[in-house]
C-alpha cells in the first residue's frame, strides 16, 4: 500500500500498524522505519501496536483485543 500511495504521489499522515502474530514483526520494523524513508509522510503519526506479543518491535502494546474494541 505505502509504494502504491508513493507512485500516485500520497503520502500517508496517519498509520496505524495492528497485529498479535511474530510473523507481524516485520510489519512493524518497516512501518517504524518508513518515517526516516520515502514511504511516509515526515510528519506523519505513527502507531505500531501489538498484541498479546512481547518482546516486540512495536512501540505500544495491548493486553488483549478487548482494549482495542473499546477504543472505537
Amino acid at each position: 500500500m505505502l509504494s502504491m500511495m508513493q507512485e500516485k504521489g500520497t503520502l500517508p499522515e496517519f498509520v496505524l500498524c495492528i497485529g498479535d502474530d511474530r510473523s507481524d514483526e516485520d510489519m512493524f520494523e518497516v512501518i517504524c522505519s518508513s518515517t526516516e524513508g520515502p514511504w511516509i509522510a515526515a510528519r506523519a503519526e505513527v502507531f505500531a501496536c501489538t498484541v498479546c506479543q512481547k518482546p516486540s518491535k512495536a512501540k505500544y502494546y495491548l493486553d488483549d483485543t478487548k482494549k482495542y474494541q473499546r477504543l472505537y
